[in-house]
């Protein structure tokens, strides 16, 4: 196997493996530990999926940076106000935070945005209705992931009740989110964007089944 074969299969082992191993972390007794690591694993996850990026032309940063700022401050005017997703507050778990959010956030919405709006691009779809698609496949994702959030210390809710208002305004926002990607990037397809929605559906799905079955 020479190099240019290996560079094309090493992003998606190493994109499995971390999770896989994150997976297996997070029912052992070195849980804490293997929680220290989730900023890591998500900033390693965009770095492996961005190697697949085809084309990095200024329209692809200034999208990535726009994404990312306004993501980030979603979330900080969604903890300063709790009028957008609820009354919530994080946890040490996502790591260091500004104004009481922290920066993988920012970092998150992008890499959700961006897989799952290259990944609707493989459809012959209008831009309305892959928006559409990609926000609801979003909320899906939130769904499982508020199963275990507060019990892995990534947020925690008033009352310890997740609002309904916490899933509309996660379709509304990916919904504008994505209708922008694909006006920027309409065509841009990634050969990991699908590979890694699957593990993050795979990933959070598997400590939702532990959690209900423990």
């Amino acid at each position: 196997m020479n190099w240019a074969t290996r560079k094309y299969y090493y992003p998606p082992i190493i994109l499995v493996n971390i999770h896989l191993a994150g997976l297996i972390g997070l029912f052992s007794s070195w849980k804490t530990f293997f929680l220290w690591l989730t900023p890591m694993s998500i900033v390693l996850s965009c770095f492996l999926v961005f190697t697949s990026h085809k084309s990095f032309t200024p329209r692809f940063f200034i999208l990535s940076i726009a994404l990312f700022l306004l993501g980030f401050f979603a979330e900080v005017a969604g903890v300063m106000t709790g009028t957008i997703f609820g009354s919530y507050h994080y946890g040490e778990t996502l790591g260091f935070s500004v104004v009481d959010v922290p920066l993988v956030m920012g970092l998150n919405w992008l890499i959700l945005i961006y897989c799952t709006g290259s990944m609707l691009n493989h459809f012959k779809l209008n831009t309305i209705v892959k928006s559409i698609s990609g926000a609801t496949i979003l909320v899906l994702l939130d769904l499982l992931i508020e199963q275990v959030a507060i019990r892995n210390d990534f947020w925690h809710w008033k009352n310890r009740e997740i609002p309904l208002q916490n899933f509309i305004a996660w379709w509304i926002i990916s919904f504008v989110f994505l209708f922008g990607f694909f006006l920027v990037l309409k065509n841009n397809t990634n050969r990991l964007s699908l590979l890694y929605l699957i593990i993050q559906f795979g990933f959070f799905g598997s400590l939702v089944i532990f959690h209900f079955l423990k």
